[in-house]
């Protein structure tokens, strides 16, 4: 036998569950095998090898010539063990991913495909430019392209000065963004978005998963625009009584003036606007059930433009109607996002140079010289960036990478004190079917919330069905 054969024999269980009685399975357990098998080769070794040790341990129960039945039978006594119950969960989550990023399943959930939001093709091309030289000495090398790093970008470039960002992840246009939720794990996260706050050796996941542990899985993107180009698009802004939480437990060194001011003027940039008629039906059903109870909805403000709905914020917006990122062509006036801005300023992107540390300019100097970088297009060849001037901005997690490896042995270890939006998606059944019809329109993902007080807030969020899938608590349970 092989993995791919019990991969297949999984799966199949999982499609007799989708597929109507004495009919066809709703789509190949073969193909699905291979793509979540192909899958596994973009996360990190440590739940792969976890994994494909699952697999093989099956494999030799033969799985995969039993009757349905027994198999059935078979895999409810390994989930009754503890020592099965979180690695089998974690194989069937992954088959759910892969399920339902596949166009069967997700039209028996009724789900409409993108490209039927807009009559022809009206997703946008930003082709990539020309790779910049890494031979010449830069005014300023940025390493990042996302939301810190584009500002910087932007304004500088604006300014004159000869900018060049540096980025892990790949150029990709809108266009060619994909919308299968286990491809864009792929092309735009790190680590296909598989990233838990945890040792990656094997062991250690083993006891997570064994003794279903909790973790926090940390989203990182990994695509030239950063965070904006797969966010929500949202500018809620920091309140005051944040900003006096963290000057009297941490002695924050700004003032609340300019950081407003400074939150202003990105709303304006960004050109922040309430949800509108793009909403949908489920975050309709959100706000009319806050308002019922007298919780105060709110809109979120949003960086879009023309937004037409088609829930996929969170891989990108083929339309370019995101204000994050690429987005193309816009009219004169319109709102452009600040990696828009910083290109249209002159401003160059290297993609997949990943960055390593920076070295100092002489042997007795304090100031930072070079930037050293490994080609991800050249088999990771190390090379070296020059620059008057370097700007981190690789996000909090690879910032601090950055500065441990230039900075080996320092008193101040980079992470500690750590910050994060942490989430819990809470779902319902409704009685009814919700976008008004037997198709559910998802809208945008996140329109409205309720502040519940202590520094909670309850938002509408959606996505498409293959991430709902792995998402929902208990799915593999039932």
């Amino acid at each position: 036998m092989s993995r791919s054969s019990t991969l297949s024999a999984l799966v199949e269980v999982q499609l007799r569950q989708l597929s109507a009685a004495g009919q066809p399975l709703i789509d190949d357990p073969d193909a699905i095998a291979d793509e979540m098998l192909d899958f596994l080769t973009a996360i990190p070794t440590g739940f792969a090898g976890m994994l494909t040790g699952a697999l093989d341990e099956l494999d030799g129960s033969n799985i995969a010539t039993k009757p349905t039945a027994d198999r059935e039978q078979f895999l409810a006594r390994l989930w009754g063990t503890g020592e099965w119950r979180g690695r089998l969960a974690l194989l069937l989550r992954l088959g759910s991913l892969v399920i339902y990023s596949r166009p069967a399943a997700r039209a028996a959930v009724g789900f409409r495909d993108p490209r039927q939001f807009a009559p022809g093709d009206p997703t946008v091309d930003v082709p990539q430019p020309p790779p910049p030289p890494l031979d010449v000495e830069y005014d300023v090398c940025i390493v990042g392209s996302g939301a810190g790093a584009a500002v910087v970008a932007s304004r500088l470039a604006e300014a004159g000065k000869h900018v060049l960002m540096v980025e892990r992840g790949s150029w990709i246009s809108p266009r060619n963004l994909p919308t299968r939720d286990d491809q864009a794990l792929r092309q735009l996260y790190q680590h296909a978005g598989v990233n838990p706050a945890v040792s990656g050796e094997i062991q250690a996941l083993i006891e997570i998963c064994t003794n279903q542990l909790s973790t926090i899985n940390v989203l990182q993107a990994g695509v030239v625009g950063g965070g904006p180009c797969v966010n929500n698009a949202i500018l809620l802004q920091m309140t005051q009584s944040t900003w006096q939480t963290w000057q009297q437990a941490y002695d924050f060194p700004i003032a609340w003036a300019p950081i407003k001011e400074r939150m202003d003027l990105a709303a304006r940039d960004l050109g922040a606007t309430p949800p509108g008629t793009a909403a949908g039906g489920r975050s309709e059903a959100f706000r009319r059930g806050a308002t019922q109870l007298n919780r105060a909805p709110a809109d979120l403000p949003l960086a879009i433009l023309k937004c037409l709905g088609c829930g996929g914020c969170n891989v990108g917006c083929r339309f370019g109607c995101k204000t994050g990122g690429l987005h193309g062509p816009r009219p004169a006036g319109a709102p452009r996002s600040y990696l828009e801005r910083a290109l249209a300023a002159g401003a160059l992107v290297r993609p997949q140079l990943e960055a390593v540390r920076f070295s100092r300019a002489g042997l007795l100097s304090n100031r930072v010289g070079s930037l050293v970088a490994h080609d991800l297009t050249a088999g990771g060849n190390e090379v070296q960036i020059k620059a008057r001037a370097f700007a981190l901005a690789a996000g909090p997690i690879a910032s601090s990478q950055i500065l441990a490896r230039t900075l080996p042995g320092a008193d101040c270890a980079p992470g500690t004190g750590i910050a994060a939006n942490v989430v819990m998606p809470v779902f319902a059944i409704a009685p009814d079917p919700l976008g008004g019809g037997p198709a559910p329109d998802p809208g945008i993902e996140m329109c409205y919330f309720v502040d519940s007080g202590g520094g909670l807030l309850l938002e509408s969020w959606f996505h498409y069905p293959a991430s709902l899938a792995v998402a929902v608590p208990g799915w593999v349970d039932e």
